[in-house]
């Protein structure tokens, strides 16, 4: 307290020594421009905590929407898996379908080796049949008169003839019935050969989705580059970035029209893929406006995902049918296998017939046969003429005339039948059939005529009537089992033909929908952009990092898309060309079978085993065709597999990356929020400053004024201390 009175006592002591050099009117200017210093920080405050609370709620704008960018990006999780798990399905598939053929070839192998095996066994075994039956048929000692007679001759005629019939019109109705299959079998490949033209065509429309997304990013890049920075301190720049931002919309309003012009021609692209029409006329694809298409392109990755996902259940639908027709073509191949084996054993049994019928006794035989019957004739002469008035033997003559008649009508009737009944389309072996009959009746006509013919009926009835047996037992069988495989075969192409019209009613309903997500898609955009267009400079400076990260996640994003586009092209194509190969080899391999045999069966037993090793050399080629074919699908496999694995393990990478990027951004982000807070810290204080300034300044005013204030006239109470000393 001392030392502050001193201090008091000696201010006013200097204060009365010193004269009053300030005037009012300094006092008045001072005042004057500690106010006008006063209100132009008063605006700067203002102007100050407008631009704060401007810049706060750009922020909090900017945070709102780079978190729900954020959460954009968090379904790449779910695609990478959903990829993982596409890749892990189609090589269980692969490796599902080497192993069912390396099966087949292990059977086919396995066949081949017990064929060589067996076949030394089983020609010895037919030389010691045909020995057998050779020496089972010795002909006759003595000549037995006939005992048949003439109405059991004609029915066994009569049933000979149906037979006859019955042959040629199941043979007609299975080659009619294997050109139904021929043709149901061209439908089919029409059918997937317009199925894989409508994958191409809708795999080709969402690559042209994707260049367009990309066009857009990059426009969206462009005008964000475009987009200049704006002053905070003058008016002019001010309107120097009004001037930018009218170029920019103005810029913008061409990339849009350039974006407006593409969306048109994929419209007219999507347009003029095939209808509905071409595969089922019960249901009809219209083409959508565009207006729909402008709605929809923020969700096109999603359907894109969706549409991939379409594919691939597709295209296992599309392999699962061509299993089924590969098991229905192989029970198809055994059952004509088994039919090739019995009409094998038919015309066996046709071709025996001859030698059967060299067994028969010959015309010398029967010369030397009739001179002894004719001696005895002779003999008999006497006693004949004397009993010529003898009913009896009249009635032998007529019988005897009446057989040999009937004969020569049925060789007649025969000759018509072989020559008129037998149509132009009949197959080769029915040609070879009515062959061994034309033989038969030139062996029969050269046989003797009447008593001759009448003796050595007997025997040749006895063996028609096995060979009927034979015929009748061994081809109704065939028949039957020929009816149910051709209605199997029928059925399962039918149930083909409904499985690719549901399949490619699926690609039209995919088509579809990807036109309305379009359509859906581009109204949100166009929110976006007006959202974008107002945002201020401050937050563009702020976003600059998270757009360039969102560029680079988005660039490899695409990439990853592109990449796995190319890879499912290729291995479509590649399973499409193996589907289509295999049906043609099938195809081939069944014709050509079919037309050898039966070529080839109308040569003899010596010529039949000179077919089958030539059938064994020509399978034993195939099999080494299919056997290089499957080895370099194997390494076709390989090749895709190690692709597949290299692009998954570059996926990781990129995705690790991304992980880091987001992280550095959050760390960005916590930063500037730190700074924030002390800038706002730092407001704050010089806020409190000048206001204990001000309050400062406004006691020293209230001070000054209180000194200077006019008493009035005097008289005044002077101090002792104000009395200035008299020099």
């Amino acid at each position: 307290m001392s030392s502050s009175t001193a201090f008091l006592i000696i201010f006013l002591t200097a204060i009365s020594t010193t004269r009053a050099v300030v005037t009012n009117e300094d006092i008045r200017i001072a005042i004057l421009q500690i106010v006008n210093v006063v209100r132009s920080t008063d605006d700067k405050l203002e102007r100050h905590e407008y631009r704060d609370r401007v810049v706060g709620e750009q922020l909090k704008k900017g945070m709102i929407n780079i978190d729900k960018r954020i959460k954009m990006l968090d379904p790449l999780k779910g695609t990478v898996g959903r990829l993982d798990e596409r890749l892990a399905a189609v090589e269980t598939i692969l490796m599902q379908k080497n192993e069912r053929e390396k099966m087949q070839l292990q059977r086919t192998y396995e066949a081949v080796i017990d064929i060589q095996k067996n076949l030394p066994v089983i020609m010895e075994e037919l030389k010691n049949d045909i020995i057998a039956k050779l020496t089972a048929h010795e002909p006759p000692a003595q000549i037995i008169e006939p005992v048949i007679s003439k109405k059991d001759f004609e029915k066994m005629e009569k049933e000979v003839v149906a037979k006859i019939d019955k042959v040629t019109s199941s043979i007609n109705k299975l080659e009619s019935e294997l050109g139904k299959i021929k043709n149901d079998n061209k439908q089919l490949r029409d059918l997937n050969n317009k199925s894989s033209d409508n994958l191409e065509k809708l795999k080709r429309h969402i690559s042209d989705n994707q260049q367009l997304l990309t066009k857009y990013d990059k426009k969206l890049s462009e005008y964000n580059n475009k987009i200049p920075e704006i002053s905070k301190t003058s008016s002019k720049e001010q309107d120097e970035w009004k001037q930018n931002v009218l170029k920019a919309l103005d810029g913008q309003k061409s990339n849009v029209k350039e974006i407006l012009l593409d969306l048109k021609n994929l419209h007219n692209k999507v347009t003029q893929l095939p209808q509905k029409d071409d595969i089922s006329a019960s249901q009809r694809q219209n083409p959508q406006p565009l207006e729909q298409i402008r709605r929809d392109i923020n969700d096109i990755n999603i359907h894109l995902n969706s549409t991939h996902d379409d594919a691939m259940k597709n295209l296992n639908g599309l392999t699962e049918i061509s299993a089924i027709l590969v098991k229905s073509i192989a029970n198809a191949n055994n059952v004509l296998d088994s039919q090739r084996r019995d009409i094998n054993q038919v015309l066996q049994n046709v071709q025996s017939i001859p030698d059967r019928m060299n067994q028969l006794p010959q015309k010398d035989d029967l010369s030397v046969v009739q001179r002894a019957t004719l001696k005895k004739l002779d003999e008999l002469a006497n006693s004949i003429q004397s009993n010529q008035q003898n009913p009896a033997t009249d009635e032998i003559r007529r019988t005897l005339n009446d057989m040999n008649n009937n004969i020569n009508k049925w060789h007649a009737d025969t000759k018509n039948m072989s020559l008129h009944a037998v149509p132009s389309s009949q197959p080769p072996e029915i040609r070879e059939i009515l062959s061994d009959v034309r033989n038969l009746q030139n062996q029969v006509n050269q046989l003797p005529q009447k008593y001759d013919l009448a003796a050595a009926q007997n025997v040749t009835l006895d063996k028609l009537v096995e060979i009927n047996r034979e015929i009748t037992g061994r081809t109704e069988p065939v028949l039957d089992q020929l009816r149910t495989t051709l209605t199997d075969v029928s059925e399962n192409v039918k149930k083909m033909n409904d499985d690719t019209v549901r399949n490619l009613n699926d690609l039209s309903e995919i088509t579809r929908s990807l036109a309305e997500s379009f359509a859906k898609n581009y109204g949100k955009m166009r929110t976006d952009i007006q959202a974008l267009s107002k945002i201020d400079q401050v937050m563009i400076k702020t976003a600059d990092d998270v757009i360039d990260t969102k560029r680079r996640v988005e660039y490899g994003v695409h990439q990853i898309l592109g990449e796995l586009g190319k890879q499912l092209k290729e291995s479509t194509k590649n399973i499409n060309q193996g589907v289509s190969d295999r049906f043609d080899i099938f195809e081939a391999s069944i014709l050509d079978e079919e037309t050898g045999a039966l070529v080839n069966l109308t040569s003899k037993i010596g010529e039949d085993i000179h077919q089958v090793w030539r059938q064994i050399g020509i399978m034993y080629q195939q099999i080494s065709t299919s056997a290089d074919t499957l080895n370099h699908l194997q390494n076709m496999t390989d090749t895709y597999v190690n692709g597949s694995l290299g692009a998954m393990d570059s996926m990781k990478g990129k995705v690790g990356q991304i992980t880091g990027r987001m992280t550095e951004v959050d760390e960005n982000l916590n930063y500037l929020l730190g700074r924030l807070s002390l800038v706002t810290q730092e407001f704050n204080q010089i806020k409190t400053g000048l206001s204990s300034a001000l309050d400062q300044i406004r006691d020293s005013f209230h001070e000054v004024q209180d000194k200077i204030k006019d008493k009035g006239p005097g008289p005044h109470q002077i101090s002792s201390n104000e009395v200035q000393p008299t020099t």
